[in-house]
């Protein structure tokens, strides 16, 4: 692994090369989804690079900042825009999360930062038209229909991120807990999720059973405030895991139903068209 570049080489690259641009963004499938769009829209010289590979030491963030790659890349946009400017020919785009609901008076844009239409990049995979292509193109398979798929695992979605929400919104520290643990899979009924089960997991591994109606009465609350687009909410590792756990079992090449995979597919079934329909990569286009 490369070395982590010092803010202090950005201020030196941004001012000795000002026709350099460059995007920071989470994650690697948020790099190759920004990196898709740049060779789509003729732009393959903007460079796209994930914000570890930047040091941004913990003097700079603020305190809800702290501990993860989001905080550090709105830490970043800030430094670079206090040192260069608004004009500065960088963006840093973070996912949104669940700021919908959570923090909805959140900006989309501050600067040199750019927020995601929806909760996180996976989630703009979540469509019919791109599913069916991934289905038929990649995976050679017309057994199962796209909109038949997407519905049969919105309630195991749906469930699983309002408790994460609801346990960002309490402070706990429930972590994480594979939906398939809960998950059972029939080629005629389609997809079931105990969610009793899981809930008592969720609590168990954060040792939060005792404020098991707290969490309750949390949850109701957060799916009032829940958008009506569930892109806008959903966790996407839990999208694609569903996807991965559903075709494995139904009997779709096992091989290929890997999430690896299916991140590939889907950013490959993308084009600009498709792409240009959303603020995000609309915004991207003009820099």
């Amino acid at each position: 692994m490369l070395p982590r570049r010092k803010i202090e080489e950005l201020f030196d690259i941004y001012r000795r090369e000002p026709g350099t641009k460059d995007v920071f963004v989470e994650g690697h499938l948020d790099q190759a989804l920004i990196k898709r769009f740049f060779r789509l829209n003729d732009k393959s010289s903007i460079g796209v690079f994930r914000i570890e590979s930047i040091e941004v030491p913990n003097r700079y963030l603020l305190p809800d900042e702290m501990g993860s790659e989001k905080g550090r890349l709105m830490a970043l946009a800030r430094i670079l825009e206090e040192e260069l400017g608004s004009l500065a020919p960088v963006r840093c785009i973070v996912d949104r999360d669940f700021d919908y609901i959570l923090k909805p008076d959140a900006p989309v844009s501050t600067g040199l930062g750019i927020a995601t239409d929806f909760s996180s990049s996976e989630m703009y995979f979540f469509d019919h038209d791109l599913l069916d292509q991934v289905l038929s193109g990649f995976l050679r398979s017309d057994e199962i229909e796209p909109s038949t798929l997407l519905h049969n695992i919105e309630h195991a979605l749906a469930t699983a991120s309002t408790m994460f929400a609801a346990n960002l919104s309490l402070g706990l520290e429930c972590g994480h807990i594979d939906l398939d643990r809960c998950c059972e899979y029939d080629n005629k009924t389609g997809l079931s999720f105990d969610s009793e089960d899981y809930l008592t997991r969720y609590l168990n591994k954060g040792s939060a059973m005792q404020q098991r109606p707290q969490f309750e009465s949390e949850m109701a609350r957060i799916r009032a405030l829940a958008p009506h687009d569930g892109r806008r909410w959903y966790r996407g590792r839990d999208y694609l895991a569903l996807l991965e756990y559903v075709l494995r079992n139904s009997g779709v090449n096992g091989r290929l139903c890997t999430q690896r995979n299916l991140e590939g597919a889907f950013t490959m079934a993308i084009d600009l068209k498709y792409l240009l329909q959303f603020r995000l990569f609309n915004t991207l286009s003009t820099f």
